[in-house]
């Protein structure tokens, strides 16, 4: 082994079997980010089998090991050998008749085989030793693992791990089949997804970066197990491997437990990857797809890998047109309003790299004036119409982002992950920067001038009905789920020792500080990293009050400030370093200032300009309101939209809800007043304010920038409640897909401190990837890719607390899957041994998720809001240790009688409407009922 360490605390390693190994350092909370990466992703595979990639992320993220998931290998081996048999000859194409009746055999063996299967015994344990974040995922170059753990679980992390690459089983393979293919049902819903994927097929053709991620429904249809087991052993060795650990620990003590467990890896020759990437014709490619949803065009050229040393050169050409504030596609088209939207964004891969400009189009206006107006745009970069203080404000922006970046463990392991993936040394923050800095203006302008000039390919995306396979839907017999029983492994792991982590509790003058002034209270604390600062400033006014509240914050975000124009404000903000956003919610607006604390004041001045001195013309005002009414129409065809505005409707009924009684009509918006409205925000200035600064500056400095005189509306803030329901309901809207989302939604009591303990336990017990509900939904019966439950809790103490349960599943799954989940939150199953189980996660995630000084102010202002005068996890520390199974089950025995809404989105006809109305009568909704406009 030979290793080197660089002053940014990384340390690299490779092992003498070629596992690469990237450590760093960062001591401010007790946790690691952990990953463990293959360079091998949707690009290696078959041409006749795509999606194997993801499908063996799916397996070793789920399914366990010889050792792990399973009471009794051995006995449980048989069956998966005629598991992969069954699928080997289904890959060969038989009749529909061979398939069905394989399909049979297929699921009689799962079910045999089920019978010693632990589903999710990794995210249990991984959740016992107060695991985070566990998760997975593919991409074309690589497929990566990920967990975030405390830092004393170190070795049990490295025991998983290791035992997970080293003897994988892939078991419950049918039911994770059709969990892949409801993830593929649900990207064919997806407008953008699908945009996405005819962009890729156009730039790259035959080459794998054309195929997309998921793979093709036709290779889903046939999977194999032997395939995906031939792709483990040929990608899946140390020397095509890499370990990230990025957080609090001893570079040497984890570079000997990295030695130790993966160590024994065994490494092989890697097959070669060359392969030629095939030219674009020279007139380039044009393709045109229907799909509901707004318009939308994207055109892209390649551009070069990530690791071509030109590559900050076509980054920072990127930037010139794109970097979210004064590029040439917000000056030019976004702020004065050209267009709806416009962006672009790089992509550099292992093997190639591309430069992609999307666009959508304002009302009238057709996707092609979208496309030539970008392509003005690319002129100007290529003709280098920019100027010196562009690019350092953007180089600035960079080091802004960067540094940001390494105040988080996640984003750390990131970093040193593309370091593994193009195979180029850590450098650390400096030296990325130095390259950036000695880019000069000519090779931005040689290096647009290079990629532009080439073909390009134009994807249009227009609003019409979507071509789709149909659904598969083979037989599956639900299995048992074993949620008593344990590996040996399981019990191993967990005994191991270690040192008990300390429960972090934050105390008034030594983490944070409290201070008032007129009109203010503040709550303040320090950034250990760098010079940054954040302040957020919350006022008691939302769009409750007035509906017209946020139509104008809107327009207000389009304004300049004073003499300033808006293009001018926007690059006085980002030359300085500064971001100015505002939210608005219901009962609270938000704005929030970031940047350099050198930098501070002057972003306080601006704020203050632009509240009381916006710069925006009645015509620039009238005209973004006329897109917003054409905007709204639109995404009323939107999926996602008709979810919230379903749920919503249920909710607060016709009155309260945001997309009915509390929004504007299109005549109530085009009779908005653009000066009244712009001195109505004004009111924010003399409203009370809770600020929270995060800084190096003094917080008294800070106090004394935020004090106000003139403070004459009222501070207390009204609590929530949804529409009163007597019985259950079951309401559907119909949108033309393959996937539904099914919600059920039920209204609880008011927030109470004294509940707080039982609602985390149930939230643990029923939700979450190793809960109840993901359990029986996706592990027990493969109907949904998510599935999940939890108690929202309210805002506030007084607000009403909500239960609700999802899942995405196929239309024709819809009535089973609405009923299950109501049966489920109706009657808890009772199972002592998951009891055992959530409290012990409960108990070590609250002694391991440390508060980051980011989100200090706003934990302590949540924690007052709920009647929490100082730090709560110590005494709910002490709940989860006196609670008992019996409180768990007398907390949820009122749901047996609770009303629940079942809200359903998708194809009516594909539904089963009687089975629905065996829960309730189904009242069918038309978008007329859910939208005000």
């Amino acid at each position: 082994m030979n290793a080197k360490r660089d002053p940014m605390q990384v340390v690299e390693a490779t092992l003498d079997n070629g596992l690469r190994v990237y450590l760093s350092v960062n001591p401010e909370q007790p946790r690691v980010a952990a990953r463990v990466s293959v360079r091998a992703g949707a690009a290696e595979d078959p041409r006749d089998a795509t999606g194997i990639a993801h499908y063996l992320e799916h397996m070793l993220a789920n399914k366990g090991t010889r050792k792990l998931g399973t009471t009794d290998f051995s006995a449980e081996a048989p069956y998966l050998d005629q598991i992969r048999a069954l699928y080997d000859q289904l890959g060969q194409m038989p009749s529909p008749e061979q398939a069905a009746a394989l399909y049979q055999r297929i699921d009689a063996a799962g079910v045999a085989a089920s019978r010693y299967a632990i589903p999710n015994e990794l995210k249990q344990l991984y959740g016992l030793l107060g695991a985070r974040r566990l998760n997975a995922y593919t991409s074309h170059d690589q497929t990566t693992y990920v967990v975030d753990i405390p830092a004393n679980r170190l070795e049990q992390w490295a025991m998983l791990e290791s035992d997970r690459f080293r003897h994988p089983v892939f078991r419950s393979f049918q039911t994770e089949v059709e969990t892949v293919f409801e993830e593929k049902n649900r990207s064919l819903d997806n407008p953008d997804r699908r945009l996405s994927a005819a962009l890729s097929r156009a730039l790259w053709g035959a080459h794998p970066y054309g195929a997309e991620i998921l793979g093709e429904s036709e290779h889903l249809r046939r999977p194999s197990v032997s395939r995906m087991e031939a792709f483990f052993s040929t990608w899946y060795v140390p020397n095509n491997m890499a370990v990230v650990l990025a957080g609090a620990l001893d570079p040497d003590a984890a570079l000997a437990l990295v030695e130790r467990y993966f160590g024994a890896l065994t490494p092989r020759p890697l097959p070669s990857r060359a392969r030629a990437v095939p030219d674009i014709p020279t007139g380039g490619r044009r393709v045109r797809l229907q799909h509901p949803g707004l318009p939308e065009m994207c055109m892209a050229w390649r551009s070069v890998a990530w690791s071509d040393p030109r590559r900050p050169a076509a980054a920072l050409a990127d930037m010139l047109l794109d970097n979210r504030s004064t590029g040439l596609l917000d000056r030019n088209l976004n702020i004065p309003q050209r267009v709806r939207r416009v962006g672009a964004y790089p992509r550099f891969m292992r093997e190639a790299g591309a430069e992609v400009l999307w666009g959508r189009p304002r009302t009238g206006q057709t996707l092609e004036e979208v496309e030539q107006l970008l392509l003005e745009q690319i002129e100007r970069v290529q003709q280098g119409a920019f100027e010196a203080e562009e690019l350092s404000a953007i180089i600035l922006d960079y080091e802004i982002s960067y540094l940001k970046g390494l105040e988080d463990n996640a984003s750390r392991a990131g970093m040193l992950l593309r370091c593994f993936l193009h195979d180029q040394p850590w450098q650390g923050v400096e030296a990325e920067l130095d390259v950036m800095r000695a880019v000069t203006p000519a090779q931005i302008r040689d290096m647009a001038q290079e990629i532009f000039q080439g073909p390009r390919v134009t994807v249009f995306r227009e609003d019409g009905p979507a071509t789709r396979p149909a659904p598969l839907a083979p037989p599956i017999t639900g299995r048992k789920i074993q949620s008593s029983g344990h590996s040996d492994f399981f019990q191993t792991v967990q005994q191991t020792p270690s040192a008990p982590p300390p429960l972090q509790t934050l105390a008034e003058g030594q983490d944070f500080q409290r201070w008032s002034a007129p009109g203010v209270n503040l709550i303040a604390s320090k950034n250990p990293h760098n010079h940054l600062f954040q302040l957020t400033i919350q006022a008691p006014v939302g769009r409750n009050e007035d509906p017209r509240w946020g139509i104008g914050w809107s327009l207000w975000g389009r304004s300049g400030a004073g003499g300033q124009d808006r293009a001018a404000l926007e690059q006085t903000l980002y030359r300085a370093g500064l971001g100015l956003s505002v939210g608005t919610g219901h009962r609270v607006t938000d704005l929030k200032l970031t940047g350099p604390r050198e930098a501070m004041d002057l972003g306080l001045r601006v704020l203050k300009e632009r509240v009381h001195h916006p710069n925006l013309a009645e015509a620039d005002a009238r005209r973004a309101i006329e897109d917003a009414i054409a905007h709204r129409r639109q995404a009323k065809s939107d999926r996602r939209t008709q979810i919230k505005a379903l749920q919503q409707r249920a909710l607060y009924g016709t009155e309260r809800s945001p997309f009915l009684g509390r929004t504007l009509s299109d005549d109530d918006l085009r009779a908005v007043s653009f000066s009244e409205t712009m001195a109505r925000i004004q009111d924010i200035w003399s409203a009370p304010w809770e600020a929270g600064f995060v800084g190096s500056a003094p917080a008294s400095a800070v106090l004394a920038r935020l004090q106000r005189e003139d403070v004459s509306r009222e501070g207390s803030i009204p609590t929530d409640g949804y529409r009163m329901f007597s019985g259950a309901e079951v309401w559907v809207a119909h949108h033309d897909a393959v996937q539904a989302s099914v919600t059920v939604l039920c209204p609880q009591s008011p927030y109470d401190p004294k509940k707080a303990a039982l609602i985390q336990l149930y939230n643990e017990y029923m939700g979450g990837s190793a809960g109840v509900v993901f359990q029986e939904i996706r592990e027990a019966r493969g109907m949904a890719y998510s599935a999940q439950a939890s108690w929202s809790l309210g805002w506030q103490r007084g607000d009403q607390n909500l239960l609700w349960a999802s899942a995405g599943t196929q239309a024709d799954k819809a009535a089973a899957v609405s009923a299950l989940l109501v049966e489920m939150l109706r009657e808890m199953p009772i199972q002592p041994a998951r009891w055992a189980r959530a409290r012990a996660s409960a108990v070590a995630k609250l002694r391991t998720s440390w508060i980051r000084f980011r989100n200090l102010p706003s934990t302590i202002a949540s924690w007052n809001r709920r009647g929490y005068p100082s730090d709560p996890r110590p005494h709910r520390l002490e709940e989860l240790h006196a609670l008992t199974f019996d409180d768990l089950q007398a907390h949820a025995a009122p749901l047996r009688e609770a009303p629940m809404i079942v809200a359903i989105v998708g194809d009516v006809n594909r539904m089963d409407l009687g089975a629905l109305g065996q829960i309730a009568p189904v009242r069918p909704l038309a978008l007329d009922e859910l939208f005000a406009y």
